[in-house]
């Protein structure tokens, strides 16, 4: 019989493009007053109008705003501030609305701050589990993604000569980072746009693409192969990826999935026994169990332990049952034996801190 097919999709998308605002960045008549590119960005950023006050370059990123104060622009390099200075004097020209660029200084100087960090959503299929790969709830491999315009946008400028030649107005570094989505945050919808028309503008190559230009594999592709990987291990789709991926690695941990590292041990008693375990009974006599094995202990001694629980957890059972049948009542009858099972329970306990000395 063919397994049941899981209906949630396996990879869910994280849309990183911001839906367009009412205004763009598309330039507005000419109202402004000649404002030097410097003077914009020290009273925009650094919110200061004297250059002497203008904060040194910070260049510790183990230093944060949230575990020192350190505000995210003082990350910005010498280099960074003179370009930002251009690129403020030239949206000033153009009438664009500076805002566009406060974005774009945002971004520039977080990736200084952290460069080698992700967004706060960091959703990249190339990462591990616990990065972020999965949604936890739903199983689903996570991709960030741009909306198809500013895809499109980011692939011309990957593969443009301004950035694979070096002579774009914003770092390459930086620049490749702003144009993937898994890394750059959330873009507004002019701040792409925008973003292609500076690097095109002081590019001397204008927005020539480079022929020999290739694009590296982007969040998606990345993703349809992570998907592709789990096929060939065995993942047929009938559960989420991260179901599939859990239920492998528990199986190399040697667990039964059924009952953890009880499971694998569980046949060495007697099923009857076994049956009035609770769940916290199996879990610690699985751990028990996994360490006499790693210490090279005799499991007997484990069996000793866990028949002398399994007998009380019987008694507390019968007791209870005689008396709910003589007194007629629901009331919890097992406080006769919690402080017997309190005391097997202590027992196993103390064979694992004996072992756990060998």
């Amino acid at each position: 019989m063919l397994p049941a097919q899981n209906t949630t999709p396996a990879i869910k998308s994280v849309i990183m493009s911001k839906p367009a605002a009412p205004s763009s960045a598309t330039p507005a008549a000419s109202t402004h007053v000649n404002i030097s590119g410097r003077a914009l960005l020290l009273s925009r950023i650094f919110k200061v109008s004297d250059p002497d006050k203008e904060p040194r370059v910070e260049y510790d990123t183990q230093k944060t705003f949230a575990n020192s104060g350190v505000p995210v622009y003082n990350y910005l390099t010498t280099q960074d501030r003179n370009q930002l200075s251009q690129i403020y004097e030239y949206a000033a020209d153009k009438n664009y609305d500076l805002k566009v660029v406060d974005e774009l200084a945002f971004q520039w100087a977080y990736y200084r701050s952290s460069p080698n960090s992700e967004s706060s959503l960091h959703y990249n299929a190339s990462k591990g589990r616990a990065e972020g790969a999965f949604d936890p709830v739903t199983g689903q491999l996570i991709v960030a993604e741009f909306n198809p315009e500013d895809e499109a946008i980011a692939q011309r400028l990957l593969t443009s000569k301004a950035f694979n030649h070096n002579n774009s107005i914003i770092p390459g570094n930086v620049l490749n980072a702003l144009l993937d989505p898994g890394r750059g945050g959330k873009h507004s919808a002019e701040n792409l746009r925008f973003i292609q028309e500076i690097v095109y503008a002081f590019s001397p190559s204008g927005d020539a693409t480079d022929p020999t230009a290739t694009v590296s594999l982007r969040p998606r592709d990345i993703a349809e192969m992570k998907l592709a990987q789990l096929r060939n291990e065995g993942w047929d789709g009938s559960t989420t990826p991260l179901e599939f991926i859990d239920r492998k690695e528990a199986l190399e941990r040697g667990e039964n999935l059924n009952g953890g590292w009880f499971g694998k041990y569980q046949n060495r008693l007697d099923s009857h026994l076994t049956s009035f375990f609770t769940a916290g009974d199996k879990s610690i006599l699985g751990e028990a169990y996994k360490m006499a094995s790693d210490k090279g202990v005799d499991l007997k001694r484990i069996d000793k332990l866990a028949a002398e629980l399994g007998a009380l957890r019987i008694q507390q059972q019968l007791a209870g049952e005689l008396i709910r049948a003589t007194t007629n009542s629901d009331a919890d009858a097992n406080t006769d034996k919690r402080g017997e099972v309190d005391m097997a329970h202590m027992a196993i306990l103390g064979e694992m801190h004996r072992m756990s000395g060998l």
